[in-house]
């Protein structure tokens, strides 16, 4: 049998698989479509049915709104909720209470986090790939299940991996031979291509506690399910919405606790009525969805890439579900290396771009364990007097927290991973010598309302200025140039730009901002920005710039216009 020639094969296909499958899909070059062949596969016969994964964070829903399925994402968040609030028990008479809503969140069009079934996710996911593909899924599977890699191994050209096809119960499956010029591990924290490599190391530990969670319908209780419910004045409980009625319990078992192996509804009814705090000591649990147990491990892999071979999500990071961020980075991977594979397989970019992938995420995923590995101690801990120092002063840190405007703000970036940056970790993001503003080479570009040309509108066969956002027009998955004219440029100094900058890469779409609501504007691609919010946003209130944005919405390169030189010479 001959062995298939791929660009890539992804082993894995959850959340982090899927997306990275749906960037290679959406790829274009030009005007038209150059296809990266791949092959995705997952060693389970049938998706999992389990919610597992939990919150979607509004940085995350970003980069997908990027992917203009719109119908599908809403249809996705229809089937969670959004979470507007927590609240902290830290005695059982002391607790804290703060709105998500009051955050300040005016650069996102998504300012909520929501909870969403993880099989809800992988839906929408599927869905859009097989849209790229333009797939009928139902006929054919895009998905190769019941395939297991059984060897990987690479060269310096590429890697070959023996694939096995199950029908299941005691086949022992068919053997074929695939030789790929990479090969993606999303296959989680037993990875087989972290494992094939010689070099890479998971290091990390391990904690004691069982971690138990069940999600099932919750009813007869006080207890408001649209916000996040955690008890610290015991074992660590926490009480997350799921959608409608059901709700998840998540608590931990101290080590030598009594019960072990597989949680029954009882235990959980027990923690509901005895632990989780006055609101949901009336609650009544029933109709369970699925109940497990697990041990909580904290661990990133010494290295995101190995020659031929790349890691992501759980294979190349786990830790503490505390903060509902690790499905999130395993997308956030899939996009950074997804972009990357693309330009250097269809000769975009030079093989040595794929060195960026580590570059960036793995500084992000150290990051994420470092916090959740602190909080998580701080919760878990079975030591008496820091029991006791948790109990004084846990009331005191919401409000440390999230106790001013500018401390809200910051919270909510945190948490909601629209704080995270490239910048000063990466080698391919730079700022224009002589700028100084709040967003730079490396940040994630903020968002922000802007007005449609009237003249634009009227094409469109309305009457009325309309609104957009700037999101919404880089959107896709090819870097993008936005002017801003500041005070001083007009529409002619923005096309000569412009023009300078496209004369080297043609496949740039430009965007240009005019300050003002008033006045119109002949380009189709002009629009405007009332009181010049963005502006200021990047740092940019008065004097002409550039921001050049990457295919996942983090600058590239920004400066003022002065500085065309600087990024002509950037673009290669």
């Amino acid at each position: 049998m001959d062995t298939e020639e791929l660009d890539v094969l992804i082993i894995g296909a959850g959340p982090t698989g899927l997306t990275l499958a749906l960037e290679l899909a959406l790829q274009q070059h030009g005007q038209q479509r150059q296809r990266v062949k791949f092959r995705i596969i997952d060693r389970e016969p049938e998706p999992s049915p389990y919610s597992r994964a939990l919150v979607v964070q509004p940085r995350t829903l970003e980069l997908l709104a990027r992917y203009g399925f719109d119908d599908l994402l809403s249809r996705m968040l229809d089937r969670g909720r959004a979470v507007t609030g927590m609240t902290w028990s830290f005695t059982p008479t002391r607790e804290a209470r703060f709105q998500f809503s009051d955050m300040g969140s005016d650069d996102t069009e998504f300012p909520l986090s929501f909870n969403v079934s993880q099989t809800e996710t992988e839906r929408f996911l599927l869905s859009c790939l097989e849209i790229a593909l333009g797939v009928d899924g139902s006929r054919v599977p895009v998905v190769e299940r019941g395939v297991e890699a059984e060897s990987v191994v690479q060269d310096a050209d590429g890697a070959t991996v023996t694939l096995v096809k199950r029908d299941g119960g005691d086949d022992p499956g068919t053997k074929e031979t695939v030789r790929c010029k990479y090969v993606i591990g999303a296959d989680g924290a037993r990875s087989i291509v972290r494992k094939a490599s010689t070099t890479i190391t998971f290091d990390g530990k391990t904690y004691p506690h069982d971690f138990i969670i069940c999600d099932a319908y919750l009813s007869d209780t006080h207890l408001p399910l649209d916000r996040i419910n955690i008890n610290v004045h015991g074992p660590f409980v926490g009480i997350f919405p799921v959608g409608g009625d059901i709700v998840r319990i998540a608590s931990m078992r101290e080590p030598g606790a009594e019960l072990t192996g597989l949680p029954a509804l009882e235990e959980f009814q027990y923690i509901l009525t005895n632990r989780a705090g006055r609101a949901a000591a009336m609650g009544r649990l029933h109709d369970p969805i699925w109940m497990t147990n697990f041990r909580i491990h904290c661990r990133c892999a010494s290295r995101y890439r190995d020659g031929r071979l790349f890691i992501a999500g759980d294979a190349a990071h786990i830790h503490s579900p505390v903060g509902g961020q690790g499905m999130n980075a395993g997308l956030q991977d899939a996009i950074n290396l997804g972009w990357k594979l693309s330009a250097v397989l269809r000769g975009a970019a030079d093989e040595s771009l794929l060195d960026t992938y580590e570059e960036e995420r793995r500084p992000i995923g150290l990051e994420l364990l470092r916090t959740t590995d602190n909080m998580f101690r701080f919760f878990a801990t079975t030591n008496r007097f820091l029991i006791w120092l948790r109990a004084l002063i846990g009331p005191w840190l919401p409000p440390l927290l999230v106790g001013t405007q500018a401390r809200r703000r910051r919270f909510f970036k945190w948490i909601t991973m629209l704080s995270i940056s490239y910048r000063g970790s990466s080698s391919i993001v730079a700022t224009a010598t002589g700028f100084k503003g709040p967003v730079m080479g490396g940040d994630r570009a903020p968002d922000g309302k802007l007005l449609v040309s009237p003249a634009i509108a009227a094409t469109a066969e309305t009457t009325t200025t309309t609104t957009t956002n700037l999101h919404r027009l880089i959107a896709g998955v090819r870097h993008h140039l936005v002017l801003f004219a500041g005070d001083t440029a007009t529409e002619d100094d923005l096309i000569q730009f412009a023009a300078k900058v496209v004369a080297r890469e043609n496949e740039i779409p430009v965007v240009m901002i005019f300050p003002g609501d008033e006045g119109s504007l002949v380009p189709k691609n002009a629009y405007r920005d009332p009181e010049s919010v963005l502006h200021k946003r990047y740092g940019l209130g008065s004097k002409a710039g550039y921001v050049l944005v990457r295919p996942d919405q983090y600058v590239a390169h920004i400066g003022y216009i002065s500085s065309v030189e600087e990024l002509v010479a950037s673009l290669g």
